[in-house]
């Protein structure tokens, strides 16, 4: 029986929806917390014109010591043209990993805009964030429909968001993931029916 998973490596960065909020305990620093990424959730990304629902899930463990995260930078709507409101460079931001996926807090820089976000996400007009990352391994389960991520090579930017815009772009890596993942599977498929057809001659 063949085994239909297929790894694939991409290079693009992608972002995935995650929650935020300001903790309940008061500080005098602008302090928010949230999940960046979660793990064991499977997600439905998109449906296609059959019906059929394409699913992702971050697998346990695809988070670890081996994923680059030591420069990332804590912004509003992945825009690398404002000014950074934290970063891990400068312990402002801390990121960890836990059982539930990665957990982020931000300590706001107290600039104009730094304000401004914080009391937006502090009245939850703001209540989402998300991850920028680079996936370097997964598979892909031709069954269920789902794209399994492993391992992200690289965190590059958390973000909070006002509207999930950016997963448009996202959704559009992902797709063609799977459509690339499904050619692979039936190439396969179709190899080894061959194989069994030449086989099958070689007995008569």
């Amino acid at each position: 029986m063949m085994n239909r998973k297929v790894v694939i490596r991409m290079n693009d960065i992608e972002y995935r929806i995650a929650s935020l909020a300001v903790p309940e305990e008061t500080s005098d620093n602008m302090l928010v917390e949230g999940y960046a990424a979660v793990f064991g959730s499977p997600t439905v990304v998109f449906v296609d014109e059959n019906k059929t629902e394409y699913k992702e899930v971050m697998d346990y463990g695809c988070i670890d010591d081996a994923t680059i995260m030591d420069d990332v930078v804590f912004r509003y709507n992945h825009n690398d043209s404002d000014l950074s409101l934290a970063r891990t460079a400068n312990n402002t931001l801390s990121l960890s990993i836990d059982n539930i996926g990665l957990h982020m807090v931000a300590d706001i820089a107290p600039t104009t805009q730094g304000r401004d976000i914080y009391t937006l996400i502090q009245r939850k007009d703001i209540t989402q964030m998300s991850i920028g990352m680079q996936v370097d391994d997964e598979y892909y389960d031709y069954d269920t429909h789902t794209r399994h991520i492993k391992h992200i090579y690289r965190i590059v930017d958390v973000s909070c968001c006002e509207l999930p815009a950016y997963k448009n772009t996202s959704i559009d890596i992902v797709k063609r993931s799977f459509k690339d993942a499904e050619d692979e599977i039936k190439r396969k498929l179709e190899q080894e029916k061959r194989y069994k057809m030449l086989y099958i001659k070689t007995l008569l």
